[in-house]
């Protein structure tokens, strides 16, 4: 199949991703909500809060010292839950445009070390029209849009923690990640020293079922190297596992596309 997606990854002796296929669900809280303490968002299980006022920097530097970072905006429904979880003042967020970038639009990358997954600049933005405008604020000329400010600029901001999951079978951390392409989000795991989720038994299926839910599509690390046979052959781990469990739909794989080389889960 095609598209952008999510990835979980986990953590114990090693970690494991899977990443989400389709966009997650909207779901947010009371519009204009004080928060002064961390509020999870449903779609991510990551928490978020606000910090500041402050620098770019500064609020950096805030998120650090709580094992977080400027907010990552991944997508659609994630911007909006977070404008109506937070409201509309400004805010730093975590994109930021890196020493030698080409101006105005060269460069932007998120504080995380994510993947540039989704961008909602104001229209003309980012214009670098005051110089040295390599950081972005939401809600600059309407809810939710983002403006490149110089970082020396004082906002309030919006710092995001990911949250882990346990499984208590295998003793792994799993997390949600994305959306992207497969590639994207293995290469995003094992930045963290992790890979796409490894499946090796029914119970590990059911837990990830149980964790993450059945009604959004994941990519795992299911991959099938290039010049294998179609198809079905080569099929691995990108953890490198041995493959010990197989868990495909009805008539899957099939390679009805063509190149259908990478693996989710909950495709019915």
């Amino acid at each position: 199949m095609y598209g952008k997606s999510k990835a979980v990854r986990g953590i114990g002796g090693r970690i494991g991703v899977i990443a989400l296929l389709a966009c997650c669900a909207w779901m947010v809280s009371a519009a204009g909500a004080a928060v002064t303490d961390w509020t999870t968002n449903p779609a991510t299980g990551n928490l978020y809060k606000v910090v500041g006022p402050g620098a770019w920097q500064a609020c950096e530097d805030l998120a650090k010292a709580e094992g977080a970072h400027l907010v990552t905006i991944n997508n659609w429904e994630e911007q909006q839950w977070l404008r109506t979880t937070f409201g509309t003042e400004q805010f730093w967020i975590g994109f930021y445009q890196p020493a030698g970038s080409t101006e105005p639009g060269g460069g932007w990358s998120w504080i995380s070390g994510e993947p540039t997954f989704y961008t909602y600049w104001n229209g003309g933005e980012p214009n670098n029209s005051g110089t040295a405008e390599n950081y972005a604020v939401m809600n600059y000329g309407a809810a939710g849009e983002w403006n490149d400010w110089p970082g020396t600029n004082s906002f309030k901001a919006i710092i995001e923690k990911p949250v882990w999951q346990v499984n208590p079978g295998n003793g792994h951390l799993y997390r949600v990640v994305g959306p992207g392409t497969w590639q994207q989000c293995e290469d995003y795991a094992k930045t963290e020293g992790g890979h796409l989720a490894t499946i090796r038994t029914d119970k590990e299926q059911f837990w990830l079922w149980a964790a993450f839910g059945r009604d959004r599509r994941y990519y795992i690390g299911f991959y099938q190297p290039s010049g294998s046979t179609e198809p079905d052959g080569g099929w691995s781990w990108s953890s490198g596992d041995a493959v010990t469990y197989k868990n495909w739909s009805p008539g899957e794989p099939s390679n009805s596309g063509g190149a259908e080389n990478w693996a989710f889960m909950n495709w019915d």
